[in-house]
């Protein structure tokens, strides 16, 4: 798997603090280019997985750790899907990281007062959004994209990078049914045609705070 190799928002001396701090972020938590299965062999892929969706496809951990079961999913017996669990997870850790959200006993995050964000239908979130069709106006870093139709869209991802037209993206969602499901760090590529807007995270987290980023 290649190193990161590309231009980074030290490039771009008008990155927001916010957005120095997703990158910073993610790029440790998602080192290389690489896909991380539910599956995977390899415990430390598929706790990867576990950890940024809360889904999992073993029976045991599901109960232990109060995780999504997947094949709860597969079979029709639970409606949830890893890429949306994956940028509520992203949401949280803005959140907590920049003075939005507390957590409580045992790390868990306390949500009442907090804003629900709507981590599939974009547009509802409403503060922040951009559709696709606006001239002028690209995302960057840290924003959270959708694709498909703007009222219904069935994909949801976190940009890690953009210049000019081309992104790097990192997603979950992707897998086979029934097999396995995965996140992904996404190298150079041109975004999917069925974008339909995203999510400008400095308009939406416009009093995110952290003393180490300013």
């Amino acid at each position: 798997m290649a190193e990161y190799d590309g231009p980074t928002y030290a490039d771009n001396p008008y990155s927001s603090p916010l957005r120095r701090w997703i990158y910073d972020y993610m790029v440790k938590e998602f080192p290389m280019e690489k896909t991380y299965r539910s599956d995977s062999s390899d415990a430390s892929e598929y706790q990867k997985f576990e950890k940024w969706t809360q889904c999992t496809q073993d029976e045991g951990r599901a109960k232990k750790y109060s995780y999504h079961y997947l094949f709860d999913m597969w079979a029709g017996k639970a409606s949830f899907s890893t890429c949306t669990s994956f940028v509520a997870i992203f949401v949280s850790a803005i959140r907590i990281n920049g003075g939005l959200m507390k957590l409580g006993k045992g790390g868990v995050p306390i949500t009442k007062g907090v804003p629900v964000f709507q981590t599939l239908n974009l547009s509802l979130n409403k503060k922040g959004w951009h559709e696709a069709s606006e001239t002028n106006n690209n995302p960057r870093i840290g924003d959270i994209f959708a694709v498909g139709p703007v009222s219904n869209p069935h994909h949801v991802g976190i940009i890690l990078n953009s210049v000019g037209s081309l992104w790097q993206t990192i997603e979950a969602g992707g897998g086979i049914i029934g097999q396995y499901q995965s996140i992904s760090r996404n190298g150079w590529h041109a975004p999917n045609p069925g974008v339909c807007g995203w999510i400008n995270i400095d308009e939406y987290f416009d009093t995110w705070s952290n003393p180490n980023y300013s």
